[in-house]
């Protein structure tokens, strides 16, 4: 007989099988073959499922060559499949790979002590209630575009701003650690490619996050994101949620609905009681930080220096842009002496560009081809100057008009 042993919740079940009664005809390889299990120490006979127990059925082939059975009449009969060789090596291998996919994901996802630090905010970076008392510029944008990194752009269809000397540092357009962007009001648009690569190239690395390899799409007004945790293993996820600003500087990014190496939901991980947050939590928390399975990105970190600080009003997804709000959207943004349909404004206190300095500035940066958005790069600016021309204004201001970066290298986002 082919004894087995049955492990159940409240203890065991042993039993040994044997063929049905003589009169079941014989069957083919691969077709049912009728069999009881009688347990030990009762009348009774079990049914078990073909499909958990069919991998026995070569054993029992073998052993009933062999021997010749007892004849059991008063059980029920069982019907266990007669796989061939081959598709039971198959159903082997996938059972060990779904064993070992569970134990890699048991021990990626447990909880991992963090090493957060101060998510506060260093003083300086607080907004300062009278800029101008501290050596602040003044400056106006219309309709610019923003190279914060040479593969990301930012549109500003309008910002009022100030820029604040570092503390013991002047204001020098070559140094942009050397101020801090103050905004009152603006708003900024950025496009999901764009996003993508600010997280890949910057964030993430500066954080020191297991997280990496981020692709983000927007669609109905939802962020999806797509990446890699790296834990024992890379493992994949993907999620869905929903922005909103989280404190008056900080942006709040909402998993509706997460999914890990493309099984396991979020309604699973939540009755695990795990979190995004026990597992994904970047060492560096002063660049973003994870509440929950809330992603929390400081706008003072975001970007590459210089750093930004203001009030973050509102947030939203148009389309395939994420919109940022700053201040009061309904501010009137003043209009400089010499009026241009796209412009950078610099007025008041001291700055520094190449060997030029200016006290009580009074400089206007003017895009010469107004068609489209100012593309603008701070890190770049000196190609753009050598491509433009100067004006000298009556009050002894100046005004440059420069050409487009992007089309100093024979591209334009603005047109991808």
């Amino acid at each position: 007989m082919i004894f087995l042993n049955f492990c159940l919740p409240h203890g065991s079940l042993e039993g040994d099988i044997r063929t049905a009664p003589e009169t079941v005809p014989h069957q083919t390889r691969d077709t049912p073959e009728e069999y009881v299990c009688v347990l030990r120490g009762s009348s009774r006979a079990l049914r078990l499922h073909p499909n958990v127990y069919g991998n026995l059925s070569a054993l029992k082939r073998k052993f009933l060559q062999r021997h010749n059975p007892v004849p059991f009449y008063n059980a029920a009969t069982v019907s266990l499949f007669h796989g061939s060789a081959s598709s039971l090596r198959k159903d082997f291998l996938l059972r060990t790979c779904r064993l070992l996919s569970l134990l890699i994901l048991a021990a990626a996802f447990m909880p991992t002590a963090a090493r957060p630090q101060s998510r506060i905010p260093a003083q300086e970076l607080r907004p300062l209630a009278h800029p101008e008392t501290h050596g602040g510029v003044h400056l106006w944008v219309r309709n610019g575009l923003f190279h914060v990194m040479d593969n990301v752009v930012v549109t500003v269809p309008r910002l009022d701003a100030w820029i604040v000397p570092r503390e013991g540092q002047a204001i020098s357009l070559d140094d942009k650690k050397s101020f801090i962007l103050q905004i009152n009001s603006g708003e900024t648009h950025l496009e999901a490619k764009d996003l993508s690569a600010l997280l890949n190239d910057y964030l993430l690395p500066h954080a020191h996050t297991p997280i990496k390899d981020i692709e983000v799409s927007f669609e109905n007004g939802q962020v999806l994101i797509k990446g890699e945790l790296h834990k024992v293993v890379d493992i994949p996820f993907s999620g869905t949620g929903t922005v909103s600003v989280a404190d008056d500087d900080e942006l709040r990014i909402h998993f509706t609905e997460v999914k890990v190496a493309g099984v396991i939901r979020k309604g699973i991980l939540d009755a695990l009681g795990i979190k995004l947050a026990s597992v994904a939590q970047p060492r560096k928390t002063s660049r973003f930080y994870i509440d929950g399975n809330d992603v929390i990105l400081p706008i003072h970190a975001l970007f590459p220096p210089p750093r930004v600080t203001g009030k973050l009003t509102s947030v939203r997804i148009e389309g395939s842009q994420l919109i940022q709000v700053f201040g009061d959207p309904r501010a009137a943004m003043p209009t400089p002496p010499t009026p241009a349909a796209n412009f950078l404004y610099f007025r008041g206190g001291s700055m520094k560009f190449g060997k030029f300095v200016m006290s009580d500035a009074d400089l206007q940066l003017i895009d010469r081809t107004p068609a489209n958005s100012f593309d603008f790069s701070l890190d770049h600016y000196v190609e753009q100057v050598e491509a433009g021309y100067c004006r000298i204004t009556p009050s002894l201001g100046l005004l440059i008009y420069m050409p487009d970066y992007a089309s100093l290298h024979g591209s334009d986002p603005q047109k991808q």
